[in-house]
C-alpha cells in the first residue's frame, strides 16, 4: 500500500502554481528586449560582449571597475557562421 504525503488538494494547488509560473516565465522571455548575444571572457576580470537592444548590436568591453562602448555594430553586419560560408 503506497501512502501518499501530499494531500490531492494540494497537489492541484502546485499543479495550478507551477502552471501559471511556467506561463509568466514564458511570456517574460517574450518581451525580453535587452539580451546579451554572446560574451568572451579575457581573464583577468575582463570581458567583451555583444549585447542586443530590440535590433540594436553593441560590443561592449568590461573589466572588474568600469565598462565601455567599444563599437555599434551595424544590423546588416552576419554572425560569424554567416562571414565564415562567405554569405
Amino acid at each position: 500500500m503506497t501512502v501518499s504525503l501530499v494531500a490531492p488538494n494540494s497537489q492541484l494547488w502546485w499543479r495550478a502554481w507551477l502552471d501559471r509560473w511556467a506561463e509568466w516565465n514564458e511570456r517574460r522571455a517574450r518581451t525580453r528586449r535587452l539580451h546579451v548575444a554572446e560574451s568572451v571572457s579575457l581573464g583577468e576580470k575582463r570581458f567583451v560582449a555583444v549585447v542586443q537592444f530590440e535590433s540594436q548590436r553593441f560590443l561592449i568591453g568590461g573589466t572588474g571597475t568600469s565598462l565601455r562602448l567599444l563599437a555599434e555594430l551595424k544590423s546588416d553586419e552576419g554572425t560569424n557562421s554567416e562571414r565564415s560560408e562567405g554569405k
